[in-house]
């Protein structure tokens, strides 16, 4: 087996399949030395710990072409053939291989790129500075409007004193960002805002019931209206008339929110302890009957806090906000209960999507 990951997996591979199917962190399982003394200690562990089978069966999924791992999975591996064959034909009416098994999952070119450019306009690093520097990320869902996590800008909404200015960091995809947006904390305008739950009820959010008010977002006013302005180098005066605006990620109208569902796809665009843009692919794990959480394997970092999740559309669905290392799993809040308690509170929401 050994010989077979080797060869069919490169390391981030390897890496990416064992987080997104099995919920593993490959450097979790080895320790250290050439990649293929890694994988050795990884199926000792696979072995010890009684998920080889599983692993082989994720290995399938992701190849099941490859006539060497056929024979692998079905002799060695003891899987039945009959198994092995349905990772190819599942939902294959008539034996036609190309029939994909979940709806709504091919995604037309232009408009994934379309959406794709969108987000990075704006997705934003959020620093706070002063006495402690802190991250988080945010993005603008109006011209003038941008939304994250309560959590993540806390010191400000109490006036803690701790936090002085913050940076709102545009465009930051390489060595900086080209828009570093900057309000001290006296000119932060708040329009609406809403708590997390605390610890313990986040853990349990699935199955036990907790604030309806408990959403931990906040929704910003900015002094100037980003979305409306021009987006792209500026270094040309006479040029800047012809760009296009920035824009921003519409919320959902509440008759047009995708529904969620567990096994679904789910990106998350984030600035990781303020980096520059990164992007997390996994899927969701599970949603809360209550509406107001869900659940998935993307992979983020500190500095996530605030971030969109999108499905395979890269239409924005939730605001990542939790994640439980003893759990193994991440936690957002769907952007529809979001939307639904600005409604509540009276919010005018004028950029909502169709």
């Amino acid at each position: 087996m050994v010989a077979l990951v080797d060869e069919l997996f490169d390391p981030d591979e390897l890496d990416m399949l064992l987080r997104i199917r099995l919920d593993k962190k490959f450097r979790n399982l080895h320790k250290g030395g050439t990649y293929e003394k890694q994988v050795f200690d990884a199926v000792l562990k696979a072995n010890a710990q009684g998920w080889t089978i599983r692993w082989l069966e994720a290995m399938v999924a992701s190849r099941p072409e490859n006539d060497a791992l056929r024979v692998f999975a079905t002799t060695v591996g003891a899987i039945a053939p009959d198994v092995y064959r349905k990772q190819l034909t599942d939902h294959a009416p008539g034996g036609h291989l190309e029939q994909f098994d979940r709806a709504g999952n091919l995604v037309r070119w232009a408009d994934f790129t379309a959406n794709l450019l969108q987000v990075q306009r704006s997705v934003c690093s959020i620093k706070l500075s002063g006495d402690k520097t802190s991250y988080g990320t945010g993005f603008l869902v109006g011209p003038d409007l941008l939304l994250t996590n309560h959590h993540v800008i806390k010191p400000v909404l109490e006036g803690d004193g701790t936090v002085s200015d913050l940076h709102f960091r545009f465009d930051y995809t390489g060595a900086s960002p080209d828009l570093d947006y900057h309000l001290t904390a006296e000119r932060v305008e708040v329009v609406a805002h809403r708590p997390p739950a605390d610890l313990a009820e986040e853990h349990g959010a699935l199955s036990n019931a907790r604030p309806p008010a408990a959403l931990d977002y906040v929704l910003l006013r900015l002094p100037d209206p980003l979305g409306d302005q021009p987006f792209g180098p500026r270094t040309n005066a006479v040029m800047v008339d012809s760009l296009p605006a920035r824009g921003w990620l519409p919320l959902p109208a509440p008759a047009a929110a995708p529904t969620l569902y567990a096994d679904d796809d789910l990106l998350i665009a984030q600035h990781p302890n303020g980096r520059s843009l990164r992007i997390g692919m996994g899927q969701i794990l599970a949603v809360s009957d209550h509406g107001d959480r869900f659940r998935y394997n993307t992979n983020t970092d500190g500095g996530a806090s605030g971030a969109p999740c999108f499905n395979a559309k890269l239409e924005a669905v939730g605001l990542h906000h939790y994640g439980s290392e003893e759990g193994g799993f991440n936690q957002g809040i769907p952007l529809a209960a979001i939307v639904a308690d600005l409604v509540r509170k009276g919010v005018s929401l004028n950029y909502l999507s169709d």
